[in-house]
């Protein structure tokens, strides 16, 4: 007995009078413990597994198939498809031996249940086809239609969602004339599942309605049917646009999925929330929700179909088309699979299911977005290249009057870090990082002698000086890439001011972007903080008073604030500060060759005219262990 209060047997021979008491209370036992698991569950059907299986006996097969259907709902339930299948074979055995044509026509179904559970199509198409001629033999249409629902269901795991839907109508309208409201309930789920996937989403609500409310006539549909529908109508309530629906729904999904107790409702909980999380912008939460249902799954079942979809959504959305990419090939391959096993079962069963040259919608949308996947993670490569190489040229450019060659650097990672701070879309966090590395490529046309001349220049030097903004934008301008078109528009404008007194097109005001405007602190305070030519470094709080006094000025007095506020809390908490510099400096594409060169060029003589940088003529190569005055320089 566990802690429950329920006991099994022990297997092994027993005395008919003694063995039909002991099986119908396990039988009792049994139904029980479906409703109510608990931890010890799998344990206690396991011993009546074994218990049942070891008896041997040729009587009582009535109530001895009732303890072995359930105990195929527990494992099923579970999620653990390998044990599903092994029960479905005892419990084939089992019917066959009892001579009772109604046991075997369901304990086929079963095993066709267990076989597309574990990802063989071919296996359960047969199963299904053994078990609808039987139903055919016993003129038993409330049979025949459980058993087209549950073929439906297979054919669906190879894409065939047009063929599934046929087999789903037809099992409903037998269901509603035998007045079967329990099997019309689950028919319309099904139904609702097969529109999801052809991507009619007001059809497929219209039949989750029509389920839930013939489920509501009845108390057989269980938990875990009911969360699979409130999965599917979260679903197709993103697919018309209405996330609050979705939410809703939801709630009811997590419910349910929390009163069935099972780990399988528990996944398909899992995959609602992930889809949620997913349109709701949070595509890194819907993707840990979606990954720890995925681990779950075992064979190629309809959570595991419905868990790489969302999942190549979500990496889709976040970028990540090579991981997405490897998934649509997983999800390819197993389709591919299945839609060959269950067109070489139907033909086998010809007489059975006259179904005639298929095609997998699934694989075929499949296919069409691995092609589109591909084409964008070529362009990527290509990008990558193109920025690459820009990058390295922007460096070439800042050595011009910066030793070390990293103030693009340095810029681009704190604007990076600020408007992440702003809490920005990803997306522009990436691309206003690229544009301040790049800020100032065009420096790459100005004459070193301008650039590291003397402070005072002419007017003529100083319109050359200035010219930089628009030469930066040329050479960044027309890529096809989209933080390359933010960093032309960077390159062009980080020298506008507030007050309409900068250059080169004196914008004024908003009128500025705001990535500029961003891109400009960053600027300021790096350059205060390192200095220049002629300029020696301030410290961070000097600067920062710098940067207060030009507010409304220079810079945007709300950004300005904002600036300042978060360079004082990040400099309040070096470990942070430390950890993101650490991060930035691994990502350093070409840094070793950069700051051997830097030491190289700051070692030459200058002349009395330039003065030594800070660390005597070599860049720092140390984190900061408490920033407190100024930011040294991450390399």
């Amino acid at each position: 007995m566990d802690s429950s209060g329920f006991s099994t047997p022990r297997p092994g021979r027993a005395p008919i009078a003694e063995v039909k008491p002991q099986l119908e209370r396990l039988s009792r036992q049994l139904r029980e413990r479906l409703l109510t698991p608990g931890d010890s569950a799998r344990d206690f059907f396991l011993a009546s597994l074994e218990w049942i299986a070891g008896l041997r006996i040729s009587g009582h097969q009535e109530v001895r198939l009732q303890c072995m259907r359930d105990i195929f709902k527990f494992f099923y339930s579970a999620g653990d498809a390998s044990r599903t299948l092994q029960v479905s074979h005892l419990f084939v055995d089992l019917a066959q031996r009892s001579g009772l044509k109604a046991w075997l026509r369901k304990a086929k179904s079963y095993e066709g249940i267990a076989y597309a559970d574990a990802g063989d199509i071919h296996s359960a198409v047969t199963a299904y086809a053994a078990a609808l001629r039987i139903s055919h033999e016993m003129a038993d249409v409330r049979a025949e239609m459980y058993v087209l629902g549950n073929l439906g269901i297979a054919l669906s795991y190879a894409g065939l969602y047009s063929e599934a839907m046929r087999c789903y109508e037809r099992s409903f309208d037998l269901a509603m004339a035998a007045g079967d409201q329990s099997c019309a309930s689950g028919a319309a789920n099904n139904m609702a599942q097969a529109c999801l996937h052809l991507g009619d989403y007001r059809a497929g609500i219209r039949h989750a309605e029509r389920s839930i409310e013939l489920g509501r006539k009845q108390s057989q549909q269980s938990l875990l049917s009911q969360a699979i529908l409130e999965c599917v109508y979260v679903q197709l309530a993103l697919g018309i646009g209405q996330p609050n629906l979705a939410d809703e729904r939801l709630r009811h999904c997590e419910h349910l999925a929390a009163s069935a107790g099972t780990p399988r409702a528990r996944y398909i909980a899992r995959i609602a929330r992930g889809a949620c999380e997913i349109n709701h912008g949070n595509a890194s939460k819907g993707m840990e929700a979606l990954r720890d249902a995925l681990a779950g799954t075992s064979g190629f079942n309809h959570e595991r179909i419905e868990c790489l979809m969302m999942l190549i959504r979500g990496l889709e959305q976040t970028g990540n088309v090579e991981q997405a990419l490897f998934h649509v090939d997983e999800l390819c391959a197993g389709l591919a699979k299945a839609y060959e096993d269950s067109m070489r079962a139907l033909a086998e069963s010809a007489s059975e299911f006259p179904i005639t040259a298929p095609h997998s919608d699934q694989l075929s949308l499949l296919s069409s977005r691995r092609l589109r996947l591909t084409a964008i993670a070529a362009e990527r490569k290509v990008a990558q290249a193109q920025s690459e190489l820009i990058e390295r040229l922007s460096m070439a450019a800042q050595l011009k009057d910066d030793a070390t060659g990293l103030h693009g650097l340095r810029v681009g990672n704190l604007s990076g870090l600020f408007a992440e701070h702003l809490e920005m879309a990803s997306e522009a966090v990436a691309s206003i990082k690229t544009a301040g590395r790049l800020h100032d490529i065009g420096k790459i046309a100005i004459p070193d002698t301008i650039l590291r001349g003397p402070k005072e220049r002419s007017s003529a030097e100083r319109e050359l000086l200035n010219a930089h903004a628009s030469i930066g934008a040329g050479l960044l301008a027309r890529s096809n890439v989209p933080e390359l078109r933010c960093a032309e528009i960077v390159a062009k404008h980080h020298h506008e001011r507030w007050d309409g007194e900068g250059y080169p097109a004196r914008l004024k005001g908003k009128r500025i972007p705001l990535e500029c405007r961003l891109v400009s602190l960053a600027d300021a305070y790096d350059a205060m903080t390192h200095g220049r030519p002629h300029v020696k470094p301030m410290s961070a709080s000097v600067a920062l008073g710098e940067i207060d006094s030009q507010r409304g000025k220079q810079f945007d007095p709300e950004l300005a604030d904002a600036f300042i506020g978060f360079m004082r809390q990040l400099l309040a908490e070096p470990e942070e500060l430390s950890r993101y510099l650490e991060n930035s400096t691994a990502a350093i594409t070409f840094s070793d060759s950069m700051r051997e060169l830097g030491n190289l060029l700051a070692a030459l003589p200058r002349g009395p005219q330039v003065p030594a940088n800070r660390n005597g003529g070599r860049p720092s190569s140390r984190a900061p262990s408490r920033p407190s005055t100024h930011l040294r320089e991450p390399l």
